[in-house]
């Protein structure tokens, strides 16, 4: 017979990468976390079902030619292709400008209804950046800790886009265990990228 168990095996007691990022994606969705689905609701109308939210968030993007755009520019540029997040709907993008630590970088939280599809536009707003601003060059990033991590960002999302569409059709407990095992093999090149929508999620990791 084969069982699950969790084990602790760290205490941070800090304001994690992680809690960072779920408190953004709570500040602007407003619900509620049920830590027994493992699911996030918004609030529902009268006689309606909640609808669940999940988000994708990038804290450190880093592309050199992000330092040579104006902002104004850059976000009339988004604007025009759609890059916006729905108020009423707590659905689209949210930028989050880190740009007077570290140049050439920002950070990008997308909600959606489900995780396929925040990853779904997550992708999508990293190739029109990436079409805007050029190929990434051979240089060190802007803090000096090796290549820019834009493109190689956008190669891990782009594989794991198909692995949620097709874990959110398992039944509950399969789609858990292969979850685990994909954000392993899937997600350590990169753990500045936080994806959230199962308690079981944050477990993995």
């Amino acid at each position: 017979e084969m069982t699950q168990r969790l084990w602790a095996v760290d205490l941070n007691i800090r304001m994690t990468d992680t809690a960072v990022a779920f408190n953004l994606f709570h500040f602007v969705s407003r619900g509620r976390f049920d830590a027994s689905s493992g699911n996030y609701y918004l609030p529902a109308a009268e006689g309606k079902e909640p609808e669940t939210r999940s988000f994708v968030i990038h804290n450190s993007l880093q592309h050199p030619n992000l330092s040579t755009l104006h902002y104004n520019v850059f976000f009339g540029l988004c604007r025009s292709k759609g890059i916006t997040f729905e108020l009423e709907e707590k659905i689209g993008s949210i930028f989050h400008l880190v740009d007077s630590f570290a140049r050439g970088t920002l950070g990008l939280l997308c909600c959606a209804r489900k995780q396929s599809e925040a990853l779904g536009i997550f992708v999508s707003n990293l190739e029109f950046i990436n079409a805007q601003l050029g190929p990434v060059k051979d240089q060190r990033d802007s803090i000096g800790t090796g290549k820019p991590n834009f493109t190689e960002s956008m190669g891990i999302l782009r594989n794991l886009k198909p692995v949620y569409a097709h874990l959110e059709a398992l039944p509950h407990g399969l789609r858990v265990s292969q979850l685990a095992n994909t954000e392993r093999s899937d997600m350590d090149d990169d753990d500045s990228i936080v994806s959230e929508n199962y308690s079981e999620t944050a477990s993995a990791r």
